[in-house]
């Protein structure tokens, strides 16, 4: 867990070269091996781990995909997980969304102009997704954002099940926008990878990438801390 944390704070080149070097010097044995790329998973990979990130699980897929060792069904899904975890990437733009509302209007991610969007991934029904809806609601740095214009909220049903999405709009604020994916891109094209659910991204007003698959309070830490004249600390 040490380790991970320092990751953080080194340059992305140097953090990629000492996971490489530290998964070659464990695959000296098989044991050593199995155990070093369990824990990156573990911490880097798994959804519900709080030390999570796709962006230093790269070198992982890339040492898994290059090794040897590695048996064909193992390569196989490592090539699948490197191909969604190289989609909008921070600092990439985003993949556009077209959504509908429930009047049957329809608009794009990229026909919003805000200095940021935040994009919802999010089912109606599921409980994880209302706890992060519930903290949004009453989060003092969006409401300032939305009420100054300068926040937009995309919260974006991916699946097919559109009755269950209406008989839940109540649940979205009318000042965010409530949309759906109704020719079912998302799935079909895996424009995102949504691992779980509910996902977070933040993007900027030219739609790149600044959070990606991020947590709520990490998107809000961001936001106070790099625009301290607007938001309140």
């Amino acid at each position: 867990i040490d380790y991970i944390n320092i990751l953080s704070v080194a340059e992305k080149d140097t953090a990629y070269a000492a996971i490489a070097k530290t998964l070659n010097n464990a695959g000296k044995k098989d044991s050593m091996r199995v155990y070093f790329l369990s824990l990156f998973k573990k911490y880097l990979y798994d959804p519900n781990s709080p030390l999570r990130s796709e962006e230093y699980y790269i070198p992982v897929l890339k040492y898994i995909i290059s090794s040897d060792r590695s048996d064909s069904t193992d390569v196989v899904r490592a090539k699948f997980d490197l191909d969604m975890a190289l989609k909008n990437r921070v600092g990439d733009k985003a993949a556009n969304i077209k959504y509908t509302l429930s009047s049957g209007a329809t608009g794009t991610l990229y026909s919003i102009k805000k200095e940021y969007t935040i994009i919802l991934f999010y089912n109606p029904g599921c409980e994880a997704c209302a706890e992060v809806i519930a903290h949004m609601k009453r989060s003092p740095v969006l409401n300032i954002g939305l009420q100054s214009n300068l926040i937009s909220i995309l919260a974006f049903y991916p699946d097919a099940d559109i009755k269950i999405w209406r008989e839940h709009i109540s649940d979205i604020p009318e000042k965010w926008i409530n949309g759906y994916d109704k020719e079912g891109v998302i799935d079909k094209k895996r424009l995102y990878d949504l691992k779980a659910i509910p996902t977070l991204y933040l993007l900027d007003k030219e739609h790149k990438v600044i959070l990606k698959d991020a947590s709520i309070n990490i998107i809000e830490r961001y936001l106070k801390d790099n625009n301290p004249m607007i938001f309140v600390r």
